[in-house]
């Protein structure tokens, strides 16, 4: 028991120390309900089918800024930025999301 409690420890003062950027919950419904999926930096990551171009809601508890890419025909993109702890309990952009990640991708801004 007492090695399951330093693992835990050790663990939380790792994450401190690393700088892990936190994480963000995506939903499938308003008001933060419904199937969610969860992204965390770095990186881009597709958003799973439930929640691609329907993710009405989302909060993030990470500290650095992370985008939301739409994928356009054509193979262009548009990205809506998300900022450090930020939320949306009625997202607009729930119909354009198609992953994202925490960079700007070479998108252009919504």
């Amino acid at each position: 028991m007492m090695q399951i409690a330093s693992v835990v420890v050790l663990a939380t003062l790792l994450a401190t120390v690393l700088g892990v950027p936190g994480e963000i919950t995506f939903f499938e419904k308003p008001n933060q309900m419904g199937s969610t999926w969860v992204y965390r930096p770095p990186g881009y990551n597709d958003a799973p089918s439930p929640l691609k171009h329907n993710a009405y809601s989302f909060e993030t508890t990470a500290d650095i800024t992370v985008y939301a890419i739409s994928i356009q025909t054509g193979g262009s993109c548009l990205y809506n930025e998300i900022r450090p702890n930020d939320y949306d309990n009625n997202w607009t952009w729930a119909t354009k999301f198609d992953g994202v990640s925490d960079s700007k991708m070479d998108c252009e801004p919504a």
